[in-house]
């Protein structure tokens, strides 16, 4: 960004972020902002369902308690504060970029954390037995979740943040795990000691 405003490059690929830094200096810096859709890529939510805490590898691998955690993510107010509104909801792996492929008919949760917060009590069998606004599950493990990005993506960790309020919302105490990626790697593909992270 600091190269194309000073002119030594010709082309930038802006993120929704740097859109309020450089539409005021359009017509100044004698550049054109183009918008051409979606890119080909995404950010996503993951959940290691092969955790090695037994408890939490059943939560993960229960389809209700990760339609809840879905529902219960503000993906509108996400495009809105980390995108500066120039974000595609994205229902299936492939970005609506690709048309050919993208299915805009697969389903999608939409933000309903009321809806959420009935299917891990009702649904789940998550309750608050303790009255601490954490809930606990039929042993009485509390739901929290550690949730990892790479910190050197503010984009991410934006997100990752915002999950983390949304969560807690309906119960869910989230701790915000950022760290470098390498690491971050490490942990999902070596020793799989993870529980949910935020990647693109």
């Amino acid at each position: 960004l600091l190269r194309f405003l000073d002119g030594e490059t010709d082309l930038f690929n802006l993120r929704g972020a740097d859109y309020s830094v450089l539409k005021p200096l359009e017509k100044a810096k004698h550049f054109k902002i183009y918008q051409a859709g979606p890119s080909l890529g995404s950010f996503f939510v993951a959940l290691n369902q092969q955790s090695q805490v037994p408890w939490k590898k059943k939560w993960f691998q229960n389809r209700d308690l990760r339609r809840a955690l879905s529902h219960a993510i503000d993906r509108v107010s996400m495009a809105d504060s980390a995108f500066n509104r120039f974000a595609a909801k994205q229902c299936s792996p492939l970005s609506p970029s690709v048309p050919f492929f993208y299915n805009d008919e697969a389903s999608c949760y939409d933000y309903d954390p009321w809806t959420a917060k009935t299917i891990l009590t009702e649904i789940v069998g998550f309750q608050d037995k303790d009255k601490d606004g954490i809930l606990e599950d039929e042993d009485g493990h509390p739901l929290e979740i550690v949730l990892m990005t790479n910190v050197e993506d503010p984009t991410r960790l934006q997100l990752a943040q915002m999950i983390r309020e949304d969560w807690r919302k309906i119960g869910i105490k989230v701790h915000l795990l950022p760290m470098e990626f390498n690491a971050l790697v490490s942990k999902l593909t070596v020793t799989r000691d993870w529980e949910a992270v935020v990647m693109g």
